[in-house]
């Protein structure tokens, strides 16, 4: 500690009032190093790879490391450019009761480095709601598939996905044409209806693969797969880093590693087995381009964007098919 006097003078002449003030200023932590943080606890919704608010670290220093008391289910993301601390999810919360675990953050290194703890709550799952990353059983012939999407509003609601795949082409005719079908972006269930009744329907083996799996299973389409991709990612569309797979965010990397340990130990096959290609793997859609020569696909490497995202229709991509859930 090092301190001096001030002397505080009130009023003039012989009258004035004297009074002394000693300062003190405490020793600083090693390097001069402070930590405040905008909250010191964040909870979390029930769902697999779901991030917590972010969380402002207020200090001078530039390297953080943060230890988790329990990190069976939830891991620490530090931006450091912004100095914002995340935690985020491994796998769902099933339970009803919550689980809690505490972080510890600390600011630079040393003896003396300042430090921070965090309650890092993940609320357990209401009867009433679904989660991402829980599984829904086969019911006889109906088959059952992993949650991947859950509605913010209406968390009764839910998309299930398919835990296995298909490489297919859209169509196995020798020069495909037009559907003469307008269809949808965001209803893959009425795009698989209308397909399923055209005439030719058994040129499109995707149509066969998704509804073989029972009632309601279809042919997902855009908004599908980009929910699929989200929760993949663990970034809305827009904000995905365009770039190969070995060169997104290292919080993206760390994201598409625990939703695909999330399948795999559901016992499915994850998203992109080709994450070490330039664009990686990709999946068809339910809708066709204007020509109806080529459809559109949607990439889970490189993004890429959608009115580019067209092939040809012979040409084989996946197919994971799509089932709506809700109590």
């Amino acid at each position: 500690v090092r301190s001096t006097v001030a002397t505080v003078t009130a009023g003039t002449g012989t009258a004035a009032k004297l009074v002394e003030v000693t300062v003190n200023q405490n020793v600083a932590a090693e390097g001069g190093a402070s930590l405040e943080l905008s909250t010191n606890a964040v909870t979390i919704t029930p769902d697999a790879v779901t991030k917590s608010e972010g969380i402002t670290m207020i200090s001078d220093e530039t390297e953080f490391t943060v230890n988790i008391t329990d990190e069976s289910w939830v891991k620490a993301y530090v931006d450091v450019t912004s100095k914002t601390l995340y935690f985020w999810t491994l796998s769902p919360n099933l339970n009803s009761s919550n689980r809690v675990t505490t972080a510890t953050v600390i600011a630079g290194s040393g003896a003396n480095a300042p430090k921070q703890e965090v309650t890092i709550t993940q609320r357990g799952l209401l009867s009433s709601e679904f989660a991402v990353g829980q599984v829904i059983a086969d019911n006889g012939s109906l088959k059952g598939g992993i949650v991947f999407w859950v509605d913010g509003t209406n968390r009764g609601k839910a998309k299930i996905m398919s835990l296995d795949r298909e490489n297919l082409a859209w169509s196995t005719a020798s020069s495909p044409a037009s559907t003469g079908l307008t269809l949808s972006n965001d209803n893959g269930l009425a795009n698989t209806t209308a397909l399923a009744a055209l005439p030719n329907a058994a040129e499109m083996p995707a149509l066969k693969y998704c509804m073989d799996k029972g009632s309601g299973w279809y042919w997902p389409t855009r908004t599908d797969l980009e929910q699929m991709f989200e929760t993949y990612n663990g970034t809305a569309v827009a904000d995905a880093t365009e770039n190969n797979p070995d060169a997104i965010t290292d919080f993206e990397k760390a994201n598409r590693t625990a939703w695909d340990q999330v399948i795999t130990g559901a016992g499915g096959t994850i998203m992109n087995t080709a994450a070490a290609s330039a664009t990686g793997d990709s999946y068809w859609a339910s809708r066709e381009t204007s020509s109806g020569t080529s459809a559109f696909y949607v990439r889970f490497g490189k993004p890429l964007a959608w009115d580019k995202a067209n092939e040809n229709k012979t040409s084989s991509r996946y197919i994971r098919a799509v089932r709506s859930i809700s109590k």
